[in-house]
């Protein structure tokens, strides 16, 4: 059985380390990249059943990049963020493919649930 593939859009080294390790124990096969251009290039050539985004990147807001993952995909989206808040995000964007939010420093299991949540819902 192919592994489901999940993009991490992050430019925190350690965050990105730290999500592939537990992401990758879980059997999922992990992309990252560190800004919203190289996401965006590399989501015209290759599929994804989620997508962990945080909102502050080099040289591409996150807004925008969920902006462009909703125009074009239908690949559900989670937020990572050290000053945004959940409320703030939740309602900005709760017509889009934002699936939940987690505030930095977020616990890892918490959101290891949530993904599978995600990608078990999404095969209804």
């Amino acid at each position: 059985m192919e592994k489901k593939r999940i993009l991490i859009i992050e430019d925190e080294k350690d965050i990105v380390l730290f999500l592939k390790e537990a992401l990758e124990d879980e059997e999922y096969e992990v992309i990252a990249v560190g800004n919203g251009l190289d996401a965006q290039e590399i989501m015209k050539n290759r599929s994804f059943e989620l997508v962990i985004l945080d909102m502050l990147l080099p040289g591409e807001h996150g807004m925008n990049i969920v902006d462009y993952i909703r125009d074009n995909f239908f690949t559900p989206i989670i937020i990572t963020s050290g000053i945004y808040k959940r409320d703030e995000i939740l309602s900005t964007f709760e017509d889009s493919n934002v699936k939940d939010f987690f505030q930095k420093p977020f616990k890892i299991k918490e959101l290891l649930k949530k993904i599978d949540s995600i990608l078990n819902e999404k095969k209804l």
